[in-house]
């Protein structure tokens, strides 16, 4: 049961090898072999409530594979250098079915949470398919944890939401004995031909604006980058670490409250606190931070899976700024003004080709700057009686899948109203007691600005 899959006439053709081009950040991933690394690999976990059919679980895994495509493509390159994907045959997924063992001790909830780091320090080949596989832990015949285990080739973030969801519906349709009810798919193949077409549109007169603003506004900018205590090697030798930081319900209503006053999001107030924290990390008052984004500009991928993210400069410039809250208006104007004229960075970056000089030098280490919100709600998923994902994490782990873009600066609300933060570092540029120290100047900027706004943000 494949369910909602475009109809083959509405793809775009595929040249006679059978290979299609790549989206812009896929060019990035397989232009260099340190992202193709088999520790690249992104974990999800879900509570399950109820008794698991293992038989429906792995046929709706495999149903999943055969209606998203870049689950089951390969990529390499061609003579002209140029990275290609092509799409292989649907597969069975690896499920891996287990009871857990009685321990004592630790809470059913700590267990879970064990569970997900053991299989974030594992690895997954990007060159076998399919690009994920899937382990059901159970506690009991009415508790289980499903953790499924995907390479960041084959699913974004955005892409893990529309998998679970198309998962529990297969498996639904499974145990039920029906067809599965899903709207239609758009492939990752079809978002990259639809992205290369809309570079060719900035030969436009739409375009040759949003090239203006972005070659004026980049104009003797560079990205900003971390000092690193160590340069870093050609070669990591140690696996990433994560530094988990955590914001209480109390602390994020107050940062929402303030982004309300000043008329502004809660991702432009953090925003504004990272360009405080980069001038006291490295004395800088013009900076472009580089953000993650969904890379789903267009309302008809919303529900594709794959690597559709993109990065985008945001250049905060503050050295004029006197509070806070003037800070927190640059940052509200910079963000508006690059949101509003988002193209991929491959394309940016040939407009601004000193933003990313500092990429040469071993003691900068990029920084992304990432900020999801999730629903006020928890969602549940007919897997079993039911299934929620486990967001809320307290445990640091030693170790977790690579991040080959140097480092990353997560903060996402989770369902409950708090904060669950984490910075993905690699220990053989960094030391923990850096991160650590990072982390809490961050905290204290934060915490500053709610207090008064009006402060002079040099004191914060």
């Amino acid at each position: 049961m494949s369910g909602g899959r475009t109809a083959t006439s509405e793809l775009p053709a595929a040249p006679v090898n059978g290979r299609f081009p790549l989206s812009s950040m896929q060019e990035v991933f397989c232009s260099d072999e340190r992202h193709m690394t088999d520790r690249f690999i992104v974990v999800n976990a879900w509570r399950v409530r109820g008794r698991v059919d293992t038989a429906a679980l792995q046929g709706a895994l495999d149903d999943l594979v055969a209606r998203h495509e870049i689950l089951r493509s390969v990529f390499g390159h061609e003579n002209d250098g140029s990275s290609y994907q092509q799409v292989m045959p649907p597969c069975a997924v690896p499920l891996l079915v287990a009871d857990i063992e009685p321990f004592t001790g630790r809470s059913r909830e700590i267990r879970a949470e064990e569970l997900i780091i053991e299989a974030e320090v594992g690895r997954l080949d990007p060159y076998e398919l399919p690009l994920i596989r899937a382990e059901l832990h159970r506690f009991d015949d009415q508790d289980s944890v499903f953790v499924l285990v995907h390479h960041h080739l084959g699913m974004d973030g955005r892409s893990v939401g529309v998998g679970i969801r198309d998962l529990a519906e297969f498996y639904a349709a499974r145990v039920a004995g029906r067809e599965p009810k899903l709207p239609e798919v758009k492939q990752a193949r079809e978002f990259a031909a639809w992205q290369r077409a809309r570079s060719r549109d900035l030969d436009s007169a739409e375009g040759a604006a949003i090239r203006a603003y972005w070659r004026d506004r980049l104009a003797g900018a560079q990205i900003f980058t971390l000092p690193t205590d160590r340069p870093m090697p050609p070669r990591y030798s140690q696996p990433y670490s994560e530094h988990v930081y955590d914001y209480d319900e109390q602390f994020v209503a107050s940062l929402a409250a303030l982004a309300r006053q000043e008329r502004c999001s809660l991702f432009m107030v953090l925003l504004a606190g990272m360009a405080v924290l980069a001038h006291e990390v490295r004395g800088a008052t013009d900076t472009a931070f580089r953000v993650l984004t969904s890379g789903r500009n267009e309302a008809a991928f919303q529900e594709t899976v794959g690597l559709l993210i993109d990065f985008l400069p945001v250049r905060v410039e503050i050295a004029d700024c006197t509070s806070f809250r003037d800070v927190l208006r640059r940052a509200r104007a910079a963000a508006a003004g690059a949101f509003t004229h988002e193209i991929p960075m491959g394309e940016i970056a040939k407009l601004a080709p000193e933003l990313t000089r500092p990429e040469g030098n071993p003691s900068d280490c990029f920084m992304n700057f990432i900020f999801h919100q999730q629903p006020s709600a928890a969602e549940t998923y007919p897997i079993g009686d039911g299934a929620v994902e486990i967001r809320e994490r307290v445990l640091e782990p030693d170790e977790t899948g690579d991040m080959p873009f140097g480092a990353s600066w997560n903060t996402e609300v989770i369902p409950s109203g708090r904060f669950n933060g984490g910075v993905l570092y690699n220990r053989d540029e960094f030391d923990a007691s850096t991160i650590a120290r990072w982390t809490a100047a961050y905290h204290r900027i934060l915490a500053g600005a709610v207090a008064d706004p009006g402060s002079a943000w040099r004191e914060l």
